[in-house]
């Protein structure tokens, strides 16, 4: 292939044109390189996507039970009580690094620590599993309402990378108010043994409920600004949920199931003060209708974050 390319360029350049052909003979093989080289790259690092595109991140409110639970809903908590939350990892491929973000609502919570393993069950860190040893356990809890964590194997073993589901990180929080809201995930990065980074988009929701409505009296003044509900609940096959801007702000409204996982986004755009009503028809991110149960709708505007259950019944 290089000789022909050599021969064309030689044939129709003109005489005397030594240094051109040179010149184009260094091109071509340049180029030719590069082609055999692309080819020998693999579809992970072409594509940009890593073993852990699939891959997920959940919370579990029964961190007294060892294991993964799913259980992503309790009942309501009293101020000063300690609640103790479980992160894992799931469908995890060769998994070497991972880092995340974890959001909360401040006003509600209290971060107190974080630990890589369980301290009640002793359930060890997934990146422990197949005898690996993990290091730089990183917490930062500076920005407010918002907690970074981040762990690694220590080197490059590809049969101590963990496969599967496990325990990632550990948290303890306390109960500052009577403010119902919700656990969330920020940012999200699984890498492999390789340094291949995938951004984690399947991640879950847990429900800290409160004791209180967003009509109290008694509720917390940033909380006045927005008053937030459904109707009918329950409902089939669809509800309106109504809420209230005191000013024009970016807003976003999600739907989740009981497992915490997305069902659909309703909105994710500026709106301007006033009242809205937003429709849910009872389907998912692929307008397919949903199961009948319980689920979950969360509202974001600045500063103001609440989640509201609902229920269809069909």
């Amino acid at each position: 292939m290089l000789a022909s390319i050599r021969n064309f360029f030689i044939f129709f350049l003109p005489n005397g044109g030594e240094k051109m052909k040179k010149l184009i003979i260094l091109l071509c093989l340049f180029v030719v390189t590069a082609l055999l080289i692309a080819q020998t790259v693999p579809d992970t690092f072409r594509n940009e996507r890593g073993p852990n595109e699939n891959a997920g991140i959940r919370f579990d409110l029964d961190a007294t039970t060892y294991g993964n639970q799913n259980d992503t809903t309790m009942s309501a908590p009293a101020v000063g009580d300690y609640i103790r939350v479980d992160v894992y990892a799931i469908n995890v491929h060769n998994l070497d690094t991972y880092e995340f973000e974890v959001l909360y609502n401040q006003n509600q919570l209290d971060y107190i620590t974080a630990t890589a393993t369980n301290p009640i069950t002793y359930e060890q860190n997934i990146l422990t599993t197949n005898g690996g040893t993990a290091l730089g356990w990183m917490i930062d809890s500076s920005t407010s309402g918002v907690l970074s964590l981040a762990y690694t194997l220590a080197g490059t073993d590809t049969l101590e990378a963990p496969e599967g589901e496990g325990l990632i990180a550990d948290i303890l929080f306390q109960v500052l108010s009577t403010i119902g809201d919700s656990l969330t995930f920020g940012d999200v990065y699984f890498y492999d043994s390789f340094g291949v980074m995938d951004i984690i988009t399947d991640k879950g929701i847990a429900i800290i409920p409160g004791s209180v409505s967003v009509d109290n009296s008694e509720f917390d003044s940033i909380f006045k600004e927005i008053k937030l509900g459904n109707y009918p609940n329950p409902f089939n096959p669809t509800t309106n949920i109504a809420f209230s801007l005191s000013e024009a702000n970016h807003v976003t409204l999600e739907v989740y199931n009981i497992k915490g996982q997305k069902v659909k986004k309703l909105v994710d755009e500026t709106l301007p003060a006033g009242n809205h009503t937003i429709i849910w028809n009872g389907t998912d991110l692929n307008n397919k209708p949903v199961a009948s149960g319980i689920y979950f709708y969360k509202l974001k505007s600045g500063k103001f974050v609440s989640t509201k259950k609902m229920v269809l019944i069909k």
